[in-house]
């Protein structure tokens, strides 16, 4: 096994209204079809999911929803979420809610592959791997990051971080 470094950011939008600029987010980090992950109660009896929905459907993207998030996420649900971003082709993981549906929504995201993690954040995508001769599948880690670097350049403007991988 080769070690290697990967620089991996989560955004947070958080506060009043934030939940209206969820599809313009989703689609601003590369996202075509998001899985919604929420516990329930509160997020659906209070409007919060359904908000969610509208600004995901006005800003054209597709999405499916997996609820039920308990405190301390049991890992029968993220297997479930992985299985279902698989099946969906979901490339995007938003956790609706608090701490509990954003940490299994990161273990949901980094269980269904290694290059959905890359997705999630950057647009690591076919289109990206395909631009540089490659089918996704066969890409190495090294050739994701490269890809994360430049995406992070486009969306952040940053410029890309070198990225130390060592035998």
């Amino acid at each position: 096994m080769n070690n290697f470094e990967l620089y991996n950011p989560t955004y947070f939008a958080f506060g009043r209204g934030t939940q209206k600029k969820t599809g313009e987010l989703v689609r601003r980090f590369g996202g075509t079809k998001a899985l919604l992950h929420y516990g329930g109660g509160s997020v659906v009896r209070s409007g919060l999911l359904a908000e969610v929905e509208k600004s995901l459907d006005e800003a054209g993207v597709a999405y499916v929803t997996l609820g039920g998030v308990k405190p301390n996420p049991r890992s029968g649900l993220v297997y479930e979420g992985i299985e279902l971003c698989r099946r969906e082709g979901v490339d995007f993981v938003v956790g609706v809610g608090g701490g509990s549906a954003i940490d299994s929504g990161k273990a949901i995201a980094a269980g269904a592959s290694a290059v959905m993690i890359g997705s999630l954040f950057a647009g690591v995508d076919e289109e990206g791997a395909a631009k540089r001769g490659h089918r996704l599948e066969d890409m190495s880690l090294e050739e994701m990051e490269e890809i994360y670097q430049e995406a992070r350049h486009e969306l952040e403007g940053k410029e890309p971080v070198p990225v130390e991988h060592r035998e």
